[in-house]
């Protein structure tokens, strides 16, 4: 559920760095939060999930 929203969130299913699949949200971040940091699982790229 939560890897849905993501996807939805930030509008592209891969990392625009290294093309991997999973973002995870940042510690301390809220998944209803639509300005929420997410990271790239491989490559550690972090962004605001409406970036």
């Amino acid at each position: 559920m939560a890897w849905i929203k993501v996807v939805q969130r930030i509008g592209f299913i891969v990392c625009p760095k290294c093309e991997n699949r999973g973002f995870e949200l940042q510690p301390g971040e809220d998944i209803d939060n639509a300005s929420a940091k997410i990271r790239c699982g491989r490559c550690g790229y972090v962004c605001s999930a409406d970036e």
